[in-house]
């Protein structure tokens, strides 16, 4: 004879089963779609469950990744997207460890990713990579020096603005962190909004750090006050 709540029981286990089936694959379909439209999110993906968890408790493999991910941003036989995605994991690491910097997380890596955006043809490449770089912690002159190239050369406004955020970003950081660079930083980008002859970079700056209170700010710093 049958047991109508083993009956039940079992079509309510079959059904259960088949929802999440259901489910497994909507998921697997919306990250497919995700690394079609945005590749440079693709390592999400293969990312353990447990990875923020093991990066918070367990130090060594932090450490691991950090020296891998930056090991793949140097590598020339990488491809473009593969080194970049690199960076972005690096700097989702730094996040989920409330970390400002790490030895593995230096000029060279976005020296490399600012290179890979300088030859490439691919315009959408080139506009994540210099977005990536421009929130970059590194305080280094020959960053300010690319940003400077960029908002003075490029010929896409959004890349320009960019550029324009990147110097900014030095200063500000500069600020907290480093006294030694923060006048030099100062001076930089005050001569390149009082002396520049292109109406393009003035308007990119002036937007940026035109009001009166940041013109002060920046004189202040410029002349050597804290």
């Amino acid at each position: 004879m049958q047991n109508p709540a083993f009956e039940e029981a079992t079509n309510h286990d079959e059904f259960k089963e088949l929802v999440i089936a259901v489910l497994n694959e909507k998921d697997q379909q919306e990250a497919e779609k995700m690394r079609k439209s945005n590749p440079l999110y693709d390592f999400y993906a293969d990312l353990p469950e447990d990875y923020d968890l093991r990066l918070k408790s367990e130090p060594a493999y932090a450490e691991n990744m950090a020296v891998q991910l930056r090991h793949q941003i140097l590598d020339q036989n990488a491809s473009d997207i593969n080194r970049l995605a690199a960076l972005a994991q690096l700097q989702m690491n730094l996040y989920i460890l409330n970390q400002a910097n790490i030895p593995e997380y230096d000029y060279e890596v976005f020296k490399n990713v600012l290179d890979l955006a300088d030859n490439s043809h691919d315009d959408k490449f080139k506009i994540q990579a210099i977005e990536i770089t421009t929130q970059s912690p590194v305080l280094d002159y020959r960053l300010a020096e690319r940003f400077t190239a960029l908002l003075e050369q490029d010929s896409n406004e959004y890349i320009r603005r960019l550029a324009g955020q990147g110097l900014v970003t030095q200063f500000y950081q500069a600020q907290s962190e480093r006294s030694d660079y923060r006048q030099q930083i100062a001076q930089h980008i005050l001569s390149l909004y009082q002396d520049s002859a292109d109406d393009n970079v003035y308007s990119v700056l002036n937007e940026m750090i035109g009001n009166e209170n940041m013109l002060a700010e920046l004189q202040k710093y410029a002349d050597g006050g804290s």
